[in-house]
């Protein structure tokens, strides 16, 4: 994995990515962060945020709620509540429950 770096993005449902990517952003309790192959190992708290992925020129988006990453050289690995990839989420769904909660207010 020579200048790649392995993602995965685990919930407690189920695998969501578990991919070789070139670079990773994510949103720490402290802020953004992003990570490279090579980066220090380190453990931190994530905000409920956007995170996103590099890979072969082209970024990725994903909606994170929370968690954990732990980051390694050449692996980033995402202990998330929850989290959906951009190119998943279902629109209907979303307006759909985002109405159920504005009733609730």
């Amino acid at each position: 994995m020579a200048g790649k770096i392995l993602l995965e993005v685990i919930t407690p449902d189920r695998l969501v990515l578990r991919e070789e990517v070139d670079m990773v952003v994510a949103t720490a309790v402290e802020g953004e962060f992003g990570v490279l192959p090579g980066h220090a190992p380190m453990v931190c708290l994530l905000e409920i945020g956007p995170g996103r992925y590099k890979k072969n020129g082209k970024i990725d988006y994903m909606a994170i709620a929370g968690g954990i990453a732990e980051v390694f050289e050449d692996k980033v690995s995402i202990l998330a509540e929850a989290a959906e990839l951009a190119r998943e989420i279902n629109l209907k769904r979303v307006m759909k429950a985002r109405e159920r909660a504005l009733k609730r207010l």
